[in-house]
């Protein structure tokens, strides 16, 4: 888990948590929830997008274990995203 410091400096972790892959490729199965305009590009490009690099494109590491871990991904969104 990753925390963060918000706007009044304050320290928190209610904003984001950030795993490995190691971590992911532990997990039987994963859910990934993205919602927003802001996310509607990164979920298209992750469905039909060609294979990037994980390094420009953190999300393809999801793309990867399903593929090579055979894990079950499960992408929820809402009508923005």
């Amino acid at each position: 888990m990753v925390g963060h410091f918000n706007d009044e400096g304050k320290f928190g972790y209610n904003e984001r948590i950030t795993l490995t892959r190691k971590a992911l490729e532990e997990m039987d199965e994963i859910v990934v929830l993205a919602f927003g305009e802001d996310k509607e590009k990164v979920v298209e490009e992750l469905l039909s997008g060609p294979e990037r690099d994980y390094r420009e494109f953190p999300v393809q590491i999801l793309r990867d274990i399903a593929r090579k871990a055979k894990k079950h991904v499960y992408l929820v969104t809402d009508q923005a995203a």
